[in-house]
């Protein structure tokens, strides 16, 4: 969610610059200036790629470690169970690949889901992050938060995150393009 606020900023603050001296001129730019990357953002198409990636991805997770989903994620929110640890991995999933979207509302990055290739080397980029960041780091913090019975040590990367983070972000970058060009 940071990296989406600091987009956000980065935009807003691109678009102040643009705006002519006066009194008042950057409050209006700026307004319509947000108004405008928010439009740009196609929030259909980053959330169905992402809940579509996060699917994937659990297909592997289920192959490989069940667990993880019915004990660890689920844990997240005080549950326990498949049905719980796979409804908060997609929720986690849409809202990762909406912030994927949002990246793409700058106009520097804007040209990367014209491809599947540069996109889906994006997602796998992205994906990589996710792992480190997100289950390398603060899954365990959260976990011992929420005072899970055998939280992972930080770091927690592994070659199964890993894996699973490739597959999320790959399907991610790729389907990104195509829903956004249908």
């Amino acid at each position: 969610m940071r990296a989406d606020f600091l987009h956000a900023s980065f935009c807003i603050d691109t678009m102040a610059k643009r705006s002519e001296p006066g009194p008042g001129s950057d409050h209006v730019e700026t307004a319509a200036g947000l108004k405008e990357v928010v439009n740009d953002i196609s929030w259909t198409a980053g959330a169905l790629a992402g809940a579509i990636a996060t699917i994937a991805m659990g297909l592997v997770m289920v192959v490989t470690d069940v667990a993880t989903l019915q004990l660890a994620i689920a844990a997240l929110y005080a549950q326990e169970g498949f049905l719980a640890g796979w409804t908060a991995h997609v929720a986690h999933g849409t809202l990762f690949g909406l912030i994927f979207a949002a990246f793409f509302a700058d106009p520097t990055l804007e040209s990367i889901p014209q491809s599947y290739w540069r996109s889906g080397i994006a997602g796998l980029v992205y994906g990589t992050i996710l792992a480190v960041v997100g289950a390398g780091l603060i899954m365990p913090m959260w976990l011992n938060a929420m005072g899970f019975a055998s939280p992972p040590s930080i770091p927690n990367v592994t070659v199964p995150a890993l894996l699973w983070h490739f597959v999320y972000g790959t399907v991610l970058g790729v389907l990104y393009p195509a829903l956004l060009n249908r």
